[in-house]
């Protein structure tokens, strides 16, 4: 396994920001793995999982809270994990434009660095809470980029909503940056995710496979993800769609992470 934490230059953010990307390699054995760990060829690229952090997190989230290296090996899979602050995955107002940066421009600037498959079939993106909303966002906007999205407890409904009182600081913060003191920076096309569900139906483009795990005791987002859902597919899309005992927390993610790529369409090597 080889880690890379990078510091690149975004200019939709105007700032250095840090990446942290996995990318599977052979050790001195292959001893858990087999002989399938190996370098890449000529032409030989990874498949790859754009993995979004929680709200207040950042892009080491994952690293030290999940096994993702230990599924990312046994997978043969690359995973970019982008830091995008408290940003909601959406361009902010009067500040970095952090959708179109993890979007558009960080696939561009990782596919120059390291041998990333651009076709569709080889790319997916997912999240936890916050990022969750994210990799829906992004697969619903662009469905050619993505082959499948997938949400772990995620925050895919924030507007109006309420997520305790012992968030209620960073709701309040997160809602005014965003929408502004008066909802006047309020895009139904880049906040709802029904609306871009309806969009994307409308288009008559493929559809990605959309996966959302929702904690049957999870106090801060269980009534807003299930009425996501419950949105999505009356817009007319599939939703594979699971509750299961936990709450808002890593031991209901970590095992369900590792189910969810048993369940995306991965190659289990290189592609071309």
């Amino acid at each position: 396994m080889a880690l890379f934490r990078n510091t690149i230059y975004s200019d939709s953010l105007m700032l250095n920001t840090d990446v942290t990307v996995i990318l599977p390699i052979p050790n001195v054995s292959n001893m858990e793995d087999g002989d399938t760990l190996r370098l890449p060829e000529d032409g030989e690229k990874y498949q790859t999982l754009w993995l979004l952090h929680c709200g207040t997190g950042d892009n080491n989230e994952l690293l030290r809270f999940s096994r993702i290296e230990e599924y990312a090996q046994q997978k043969q899979l690359a995973v970019v994990m982008p830091n995008v602050g408290n940003s909601y995955y959406c361009n902010v107002p009067n500040g970095g434009n952090y959708y179109d940066y993890y979007t558009k421009e960080l696939p561009q600037i990782m596919r120059a660095i390291f041998p990333l498959s651009e076709i569709r079939v080889n790319n997916f993106i997912g999240g936890i809470s916050m990022g969750g909303f994210g990799a829906f966002a992004a697969a619903l906007r662009n469905p050619d980029n993505y082959a499948a999205a997938f949400s772990l407890s995620g925050g895919l409904d924030f507007r109006n909503v309420n997520f305790g009182e012992n968030l209620k600081r960073y709701y309040e913060n997160t809602c005014k940056t965003l929408f502004g003191e008066n909802d006047q920076h309020y895009d139904p096309q880049s906040h709802d995710l029904v609306a871009m569900a309806k969009n994307l139906v409308d288009s008559g483009k493929e559809q990605p496979l959309l996966y959302a795990l929702n904690g049957k005791d999870d106090p801060i987002i269980y009534d807003s993800t299930a009425k996501s859902v419950a949105g999505i597919r009356d817009s007319g899309l599939d939703v594979t769609y699971v509750e299961e005992r936990g709450g808002h927390e890593w031991d209901l993610w970590d095992p369900y992470l590792r189910k969810i790529l048993d369940w995306l369409p991965l190659a289990g090597s290189f592609v071309k």
